[in-house]
């Protein structure tokens, strides 16, 4: 299995995925979030996607993540463990995950840490 294919199925394990827009639990507004956690431009109250349109949205925004999560790892990685650090990533932030204990123990040789 690809590092995406893992990445892909940790989000669609954790995350739900509703085909109507709804606002931030935190806020009660925005961000609006639809789909496996999509957010952006578009993203408003009454959107609805189909189920083909949120898969293919989590494909283009886990790929994004991946990318990032490439060229912020040192050291060599498994396509398991790369795709689990893009579900990180997709979870907290590619700013949170470029900082994070995880990748600093895993750059520094700790992948047991």
């Amino acid at each position: 299995m690809s590092a995406l294919a893992y990445a892909v199925s940790l989000v669609k394990r954790w995350e739900s995925c509703r085909l109507e827009a709804y606002p931030d639990p935190a806020t009660g507004g925005a961000p609006w979030t639809i789909g496996w956690g999509a957010t952006g431009p578009g993203i408003v109250k009454g959107v609805k996607w189909t189920q083909a349109q949120a898969d293919e949205r989590l494909a283009q925004d886990v790929t994004r993540f991946l990318k990032g999560v490439q060229s912020a790892v040192k050291k060599p990685a498994t396509d398991a463990q790369t795709g689990a650090m893009t579900s990180l990533a997709y979870n907290i932030g590619a700013k949170a995950f470029a900082s994070s204990t995880l990748l600093r123990k895993f750059n520094a040789g700790d992948v047991a840490g």
